[in-house]
């Protein structure tokens, strides 16, 4: 059994777990599937709004995939989660992420 199907089967008993998410979400990202990789990156978001690693995750997801406006927004969420969560290095993280797409 892979990995994602490991993490599959242990979200099916417990769909609300925000680690599995987030686990699921990254091993999603390395094998490309990152449509599905994004959905599990939100609901962590949804589960736990200063999770902030996901924010950072989702955010490099959607600059891979062309999306400035969608990585715009989550990265200013997750600056904002950073800020609530006193986490300053995720909150630099994601404000250098933020320059690098610039102003269009």
């Amino acid at each position: 059994m892979s990995r994602i199907e490991q993490l599959t089967s242990l979200l099916a008993a417990e769909p609300d777990d925000v680690f599995l998410h987030f686990a699921l979400a990254m091993e999603l990202a390395k094998v490309g599937r990152s449509g599905e990789a994004l959905s599990h990156f939100s609901r962590v978001i949804e589960l736990d709004p200063d999770y902030t690693a996901a924010y950072v995750q989702k955010a490099r997801i959607l600059i891979e995939m062309k999306q400035p406006d969608a990585a715009r927004q989550t990265i200013t969420a997750g600056i904002e989660a950073a800020r609530r969560a006193a986490e300053p290095h995720t909150a630099e993280k994601l404000h250098e992420m933020l320059q690098g797409l610039g102003d269009h």
